[in-house]
């Protein structure tokens, strides 16, 4: 994650674009997941309670960022595809769609995969460091949200069978976010009000 996208995407051109920047946004919660799980891992290292449990919160972390950055990628190539076919229509165009939807979808199933983190990490980590997996939750839950919008805004180019059936799977992952935003925020809260330390 360099400044360099934040560049691109203040350019006036079309992409990079939302769905990229929902990706990235999730990566920025995600990175500090991982600082918390690696802080966590090297704190209860040679230690006989959590030891084992770290490190794999830290692997998840690790991948969950590889697959974000690798759907940020797709998503500006995707968005760039859908924009070169627009103005012609047809099967295309619909492909493109297709593919435009797609992959902000997935961005919104990390985020969502992010958020059952989220909750895991807070649940087990010092409570100083609590604060950190509120802002990561946020991040992820807003990004999340982002990414059904752009995913949202290609159905109008699909047909409408295929239309209806990405509606309902929008609307499906965004219920299954707002369950795992409310499970991270209550543990997060049970956390700064008291518990493990």
């Amino acid at each position: 994650m360099t400044d360099g996208f934040l560049q691109e995407l203040s350019r006036p051109r079309p992409d990079p674009g939302g769905g990229a920047a929902a990706a990235f946004g999730a990566r920025v919660g995600v990175a500090l997941l991982l600082k918390v799980a690696q802080l966590e891992e090297f704190r209860v290292a040679g230690s006989r309670q959590g030891a084992d449990a770290w490190p794999a919160r830290r692997q998840a972390a690790e991948a969950l960022e590889e697959a974000l950055a690798q759907l940020q990628e797709e998503d500006v190539r995707a968005y760039a595809e859908l924009a070169a076919h627009f103005r012609h229509g047809g099967e295309a165009r619909e492909e493109a769609a297709l593919q435009a939807t797609r992959i902000p979808y997935r961005i919104a199933a990390a985020a969502r995969e992010g958020l059952g983190l989220a909750a895991e990490v807070g649940r087990w980590c010092a409570r100083h460091l609590v604060a950190d997996v509120q802002v990561a939750t946020e991040l992820l839950a807003g990004s999340g949200r982002g990414a059904v919008a752009i995913a949202g805004a290609n159905l109008p180019w699909l047909t409408p069978a295929s239309s209806q059936k990405w509606a309902r799977r929008l609307e499906e992952l965004m219920a299954a976010m707002d369950r795992e935003l409310a499970r991270a925020r209550d543990t997060l809260t049970a956390r700064r009000g008291g518990g493990q330390a």
